[in-house]
């Protein structure tokens, strides 16, 4: 099979593989291969729509400072929304959590798989307009009709229009400064802490039902589209033109393989690993880790004096996660890991430290159950963030808009294929501790 290749004849993988984080415009040789360092390190230059700011006397501090803060609200709303309806599953569907989960997840992977297909073609202002206001309308018909079939129906809406924002707005950094990945990035961690600390003020301080708690988010979506035209400097909004074709060719497939086959090793394949086991711990291991040690130590800390209040442990182990997820996706300014197998290594050893001592009960303390899970939200968060800033800084920039777009599939998938053995392992670990399996 001919070799696909880049500018200056150079082979994608070549270009992919040999990539670093230097200083840009430069001639160099790797692997006795010359390339174009153009390719890899867009850091010092925005979009190519952007290239002629300077001669028009812009200041492009300000303008830098626009395009993170409105990519960390593309990353909070956006994923803010999807945390909210999780948070509601327990109470509007009662009995059909598994059903919510599945409604959750499948479109949001589908889209992701198609995306590089075809969808990344659409223009980013009617991709942004959809994303806005179909989940406007979805939480007023969660919340206000009496249907299975119809919630999880917008249920599914909500994963779909979810799956497309996270692959169009990383796409959409490939036309900026690469610190907006890290403030997409950030935006989506935050998420995590903010769409669970609103949903239980509104419905447990507050003391608003689920229903009505859902009609109060139904506007936050909204603030995408606010954002992206009054908050994002560009002056063009969007990459693609009417020109463009709706659908990849299979030639133009065919050309892409290299780049997709460099990715997905290197890359890909590494961060579904990390998805995979980071959701395992979460709802196959950690639903188990329920020591009666650990809620003794935790009661007599905080001084209760009665078995009257519990500790819901798991609530408390999600909150820890979160706050990792968050702090590693809000640090790539500060630290940068281009081995991401690394943090795939890491984290199947954290799985199996926890399947350990949850099955055996080695351990009689909280705090160190506690470490260990927000061990696991760091590596979690860190191999989110530095994969889409590798990926922005390993591929051409011909390319770059579609390689952040698809490899967006790849967490998706990792939880997906978790969601499939979590079930098991959970009845296997109660099992082992001779306790029923729910």
């Amino acid at each position: 099979m001919s070799t696909c290749l880049g500018q200056n004849g150079v082979p994608f993988e070549t270009i992919f593989r040999s990539s670093e984080f230097e200083e840009p415009r430069m001639q160099r040789r790797v692997d006795e291969i010359e390339i174009d360092e153009d390719f890899v390190e867009p850091e010092h230059g925005p979009a190519l729509s952007r290239e002629g700011d300077a001669a028009k006397g812009l200041s492009d501090e300000p303008e830098q400072l626009h395009n993170i803060v409105a990519f960390f609200l593309f990353g909070l709303i956006n994923n803010f929304c999807y945390v909210v309806i999780l948070s509601a599953a327990e109470h509007i569907f009662e009995d059909h959590s598994g059903a919510v989960l599945l409604a959750a997840a499948t479109p949001g992977l589908v889209l992701k798989l198609l995306y590089g297909f075809g969808v990344h073609t659409i223009p980013y202002n009617i991709r942004i307009a959809f994303i806005s206001l179909v989940p406007f309308s979805v939480f007023f018909i969660i919340a206000s009709v009496e249907s299975t079939a119809i919630r999880l129906s917008a249920i599914a809406f909500v994963s779909l229009v979810g799956g497309l924002g996270e692959s169009s707005f990383l796409s959409l950094t490939a036309t900026y400064s690469p610190k907006t990945i890290g403030a997409w990035s950030s935006g989506t961690g935050a998420a995590g802490i903010c769409g669970a600390g609103f949903y239980f003020l509104l419905t447990v301080v507050c003391n608003l039902t689920p229903r009505t708690t859902l009609r109060l988010t139904s506007p936050i979506p909204l603030g995408l589209l606010l954002t992206y035209y009054f908050i994002l400097r560009t002056p063009e909004k969007s990459s693609v033109t009417d020109a463009r074709p709706i659908f990849l060719s299979p030639r133009a497939f065919v050309q892409k393989l290299p780049l997709l086959r460099a990715l997905f090793l290197k890359l890909m394949l590494p961060l579904m690993l990390v998805y995979y086991f980071e959701y395992t711990i979460n709802q196959g291991v950690l639903p188990v880790v329920d020591f009666v040690s650990i809620r003794r130590e935790l009661t007599e800390e905080t001084d209760v004096g009665s078995t009257d209040r519990t500790w819901d442990l798991y609530v408390t182990y999600q909150f820890l996660y979160q706050i990792g997820v968050f702090l590693s996706r809000s640090s790539i300014s500060f630290v940068k890991i281009k081995n991401i197998w690394l943090l795939a290594i890491l984290q199947l050893v954290n799985l199996v430290a926890l399947l350990v001592v949850t099955a055996y009960e080695l351990i009689q303390t909280a705090w160190i159950v506690f470490a260990m899970i927000l061990w696991e939200g760091l590596l979690g968060g860190a191999a989110y963030v530095n994969t889409f800033w590798n990926v922005s800084h390993q591929t051409p920039s011909s390319e770059r808009e579609w390689a952040l777009g698809v490899a967006t599939v790849s967490d998706t998938i990792g939880i997906t294929l978790s969601g499939l053995t979590d079930a098991f392992l959970e009845c296997a670990l109660r099992g082992v501790r001779g306790l029923p399996c729910n």
